[in-house]
């Protein structure tokens, strides 16, 4: 039994190093789109669940913030962020058009700081040029 699990352990340690090594997964040649959320200031926490599109990427402290680096897989990306605070949410969302050869900073903002329940706005920046990119909010 010890022989067997010995032999698992090697083939899978051997096709780890393999998928680490592959130079196709090189992350030096994939461009990213980096999103960023700063934290807000409330009484109680409440849950921030990220889609990029379509896809749930995590779900977050609004208090905490956070920074998420996602590939740009696609040249249209949509990102969408639901605050959760009990039964309550709130969705707010936006989409965009990216060139894939750039990286990019989407900049998550409370349109206001005192309310936890008011939506997001979104800032981006192409980080290659650091020219700002006009949003669609959906």
């Amino acid at each position: 039994m010890k022989r067997i699990c010995l032999i698992i352990l090697a083939v899978v340690s051997f096709s780890l190093s393999l998928s680490a090594t592959n130079p196709s997964e090189n992350n030096s040649n994939k461009t990213f789109l980096n999103i960023d959320w700063a934290g807000g200031q409330a009484i109680v926490d409440s849950d921030l669940i990220l889609y990029v599109n379509g896809e749930c990427i995590g779900t977050y402290s609004y208090l905490d913030g956070f920074r998420v680096k996602c590939p740009l897989s696609k040249e249209v990306m949509e990102v969408k962020i639901i605050l959760k605070l009990g039964p309550v949410k709130r969705k707010s969302e936006c989409k965009f058009f990216v060139n894939k050869q750039n990286n990019y900073t989407l900049m998550i903002m409370s349109n206001n700081p005192y309310n936890i329940l008011d939506l997001f706005g979104f800032n981006l920046v192409n980080n290659d040029t650091n020219e700002m990119v006009k949003l669609k909010n959906l």
